[in-house]
This record gives structure tokens, sequence and C-alpha cells, in this order.
């Protein structure tokens, strides 16, 4: 599920593609100099892939490589970590030797369905997050609600397109595409082919000139307390 704010943006961003007349593979292969003119025109694909289906292997592994990482400290100090991450560390220290082998698997099969996905097409759009960014405090072990409507955990709810190639290890990039009606910035993701990075960063280069999205610095307030 998207955030109205992220799909109208989102949707404005491939009104963008759709109108420029230019072909990702071109794109890529142009680097500098680009004469729009001979360039065919781009070809739009809606995709049918299910990134939610990988989030509980995705936990498994993450939790299980941060309680690999600070489970020893966790006993001498526990009082300096955040109550969430405590929980992280304590989920992945419960995780078994047969899940985490099956993690690892299923790390394998994402891999290969994603390098599948792109012998047919050059990248990958979607939104960064499926919501402006949330509050600091939210609990991360927490569903996500999403317009009033629980959408479950948060890594699937709210970033399901991005976790999947932090464990394929396809390039991917987050350039922003707009605002949304309070202010916060809103993010479109491009992911490419395996050792595909130049690719996807000339792809990135063009379409943020393409957007032409509008500049903004935050107006920061100083902290009474700081003082």
């Amino acid at each position: 599920m998207l955030d109205a704010d992220v799909q109208r943006a989102f949707e404005n961003v491939l009104q963008t593609i759709r109108s420029s007349g230019v072909a990702g593979d071109s794109i890529a292969k142009a680097g500098e100099a680009v004469d729009d003119s001979r360039l065919p025109e781009i070809e739009l694909v809606e995709v049918d892939l299910d990134f939610v289906q990988w989030e509980p292997q995705f936990r498994v592994l993450l939790q299980s490589v941060l309680a690999g990482r600070f489970g020893a400290d966790l006993t001498r100090n526990r009082h300096q970590f955040d109550p969430s991450f405590v929980q992280t560390i304590e989920n992945g220290l419960a995780h078994s030797a047969v899940e985490l082998a099956q993690a690892i698997n299923v790390r394998t099969e994402m891999y290969r369905r994603v390098e599948s996905l792109f012998k047919a097409v050059d990248f990958l759009i979607t939104p960064t997050v499926a919501t402006p960014s949330v509050l600091a405090a939210t609990d991360p072990h927490a569903p996500l609600s999403i317009a009033g409507q629980d959408c479950g955990p948060i890594r699937a709810a709210w970033y399901p397109y991005t976790f999947p190639f932090n464990l394929t290890g396809h390039p991917a990039i987050s350039l922003p595409c707009g605002w949304a009606d309070n202010g916060l910035p809103i993010g479109l993701q491009i992911a490419g082919g395996w050792d595909a990075e130049a690719n996807v960063l000339a792809m990135a280069r063009w379409l943020d000139g393409a957007m032409a999205i509008e500049r903004r610095v935050p107006m920061l307030e100083p902290n009474p307390q700081s003082r």
C-alpha cells in the first residue's frame, strides 16, 4: 500500500519518463552528450515482483548479523542500547542455525529472481519508501499504519522496495521526486542489473534533471535545551 502523496509523486515520475522520448538503455550508453532526436521511445512495463514475501528471511539475516556483532556487548552494556535495538539482538540470538541456513537459501533465490528480471529490463523504478518519513520514535517491531490501515511489519510495509537489494547486491540509488503535503520529501529508487552501477548512475542523473524537483532547505530550529 502506498501513501497518497507518494503515489501521486511516483505517477508524476512515470509521466515524466513517458513524455521524454528517451529509452533507458540509451541513457546509460549516452554518457555525456545526448542527442534526444536519435533516441528511441521509452517503454515502461509493469513488473510483478513480490518483495514482501522475502521480508521474514531478511529479518532473520539482519537480526542474526546484529546479534553476532553486538550480542556479547548486550550483557555488559545493555543500558546503553535503545530498547528496540535490544529486542532486535535478542531476536537474532533466538534464531536457530536451521532458520539462518533457510534464510541464506532464500537470499540466493532472491538474487536469481532479481537478476533474471534484469535480463528483460534495464532498470527497476519504485518508490523508495511507501510513505513519507515516519517519526524517529516509531517502534520498528510494531505494525506500520498507512492512511489509518495496519500494513504489517515496518520493513514489509514501509520499505519493501529497498531491503531486497541489500541482500542481492544489485546496485540501487534513491533520489528526490517530490514533496508531501506536510513538507516531507518523497523519493524514488532506481535499481539495475548486477555490475551496472554506471548505468544506474547515468539514469539517475538524467531523471533528476528531467524532473527538476524543487530544492528545499529545511528550517532547523535550535533546541532550547542545548543552550
